[in-house]
Protein backbone atom coordinates (compact mmCIF):
# COMPACT_ATOMS: atom_id res chain seq x y z
CA UNK A 1 0.00 0.00 0.00
CA UNK A 2 1.18 3.29 -0.84
CA UNK A 3 3.11 5.24 1.89
CA UNK A 4 2.26 8.58 1.31
CA UNK A 5 -0.28 10.39 2.77
CA UNK A 6 -1.43 12.65 0.33
CA UNK A 7 -2.53 9.89 -1.38
CA UNK A 8 -4.83 8.55 0.74
CA UNK A 9 -6.61 12.01 1.21
CA UNK A 10 -7.28 11.73 -3.10
CA UNK A 11 -8.94 8.77 -2.80
CA UNK A 12 -12.13 9.51 -1.78
CA UNK A 13 -15.93 7.49 -2.61
CA UNK A 14 -15.92 7.98 -6.18
CA UNK A 15 -12.30 6.34 -6.19
CA UNK A 16 -13.49 3.13 -3.92
CA UNK A 17 -16.82 3.26 -5.74
CA UNK A 18 -15.22 2.41 -8.78
CA UNK A 19 -12.59 -0.15 -7.43
CA UNK A 20 -15.87 -1.65 -6.01
CA UNK A 21 -17.70 -1.46 -9.29
CA UNK A 22 -14.42 -3.65 -10.70
CA UNK A 23 -14.38 -6.07 -8.03
CA UNK A 24 -18.52 -6.80 -8.31
CA UNK A 25 -17.82 -7.18 -11.98
CA UNK A 26 -15.09 -9.63 -11.54
CA UNK A 27 -16.43 -11.36 -9.09
CA UNK A 28 -19.86 -11.67 -9.70
CA UNK A 29 -21.24 -10.27 -6.48
CA UNK A 30 -21.30 -7.07 -4.33
CA UNK A 31 -18.35 -6.29 -2.30
CA UNK A 32 -18.88 -6.92 1.41
CA UNK A 33 -16.12 -4.13 2.67
CA UNK A 34 -13.59 -2.15 1.48
CA UNK A 35 -11.26 -3.73 3.86
CA UNK A 36 -11.75 -7.42 2.52
CA UNK A 37 -8.74 -9.15 0.90
CA UNK A 38 -9.90 -10.18 -2.98
CA UNK A 39 -8.87 -13.71 -2.13
CA UNK A 40 -10.83 -13.96 0.58
CA UNK A 41 -13.99 -12.40 -0.90
CA UNK A 42 -13.74 -15.13 -3.31
CA UNK A 43 -11.23 -13.90 -6.19
CA UNK A 44 -8.29 -16.39 -7.57
CA UNK A 45 -5.38 -15.24 -9.81
CA UNK A 46 -7.31 -15.65 -12.93
CA UNK A 47 -10.04 -13.35 -11.69
CA UNK A 48 -6.76 -10.81 -9.99
CA UNK A 49 -5.71 -10.67 -13.70
CA UNK A 50 -9.10 -10.25 -15.82
CA UNK A 51 -9.35 -6.97 -12.54
CA UNK A 52 -5.87 -5.79 -13.33
CA UNK A 53 -7.41 -5.30 -17.01
CA UNK A 54 -10.78 -3.89 -15.66
CA UNK A 55 -8.49 -1.09 -13.38
CA UNK A 56 -6.18 -0.30 -16.71
CA UNK A 57 -8.82 -0.12 -18.90
CA UNK A 58 -11.20 2.11 -16.86
CA UNK A 59 -8.70 4.11 -15.10
CA UNK A 60 -6.52 4.81 -18.09
CA UNK A 61 -3.55 3.89 -15.46
CA UNK A 62 -1.06 1.43 -15.87
CA UNK A 63 -1.16 -0.90 -12.94
CA UNK A 64 1.05 -4.06 -12.58
CA UNK A 65 -0.46 -7.58 -11.54
CA UNK A 66 1.63 -7.53 -8.31
CA UNK A 67 0.83 -4.36 -7.19
CA UNK A 68 -2.87 -5.17 -7.32
CA UNK A 69 -1.75 -8.31 -5.93
CA UNK A 70 -0.03 -6.64 -2.92
CA UNK A 71 -2.69 -3.78 -2.73
CA UNK A 72 -5.49 -6.80 -2.35
CA UNK A 73 -8.18 -4.75 -0.51
CA UNK A 74 -10.54 -2.24 -2.65
CA UNK A 75 -9.59 0.60 -0.41
CA UNK A 76 -5.59 0.03 -1.09
CA UNK A 77 -6.42 -0.73 -5.19
CA UNK A 78 -7.40 2.80 -5.18
CA UNK A 79 -5.08 4.26 -3.50
CA UNK A 80 -2.84 2.09 -5.56
CA UNK A 81 -4.46 3.88 -8.85
CA UNK A 82 -3.88 7.56 -7.32
CA UNK A 83 -0.64 7.14 -6.46
CA UNK A 84 0.57 5.73 -9.91
CA UNK A 85 -1.79 8.82 -11.35
CA UNK A 86 0.28 11.18 -9.05
CA UNK A 87 3.44 9.79 -9.86
CA UNK A 88 3.98 8.42 -6.12
CA UNK A 89 3.74 5.19 -6.02
CA UNK A 90 6.72 3.11 -5.52
CA UNK A 91 8.55 6.16 -4.51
Amino acid sequence: MPQDTRVQEIVGEAELADIRALWAEVLDREVVSDDTNFFEAGGDSLLLVALVELIRESSGVAVRTIDVLRAATVRGQAELVAAVRAGTWGT
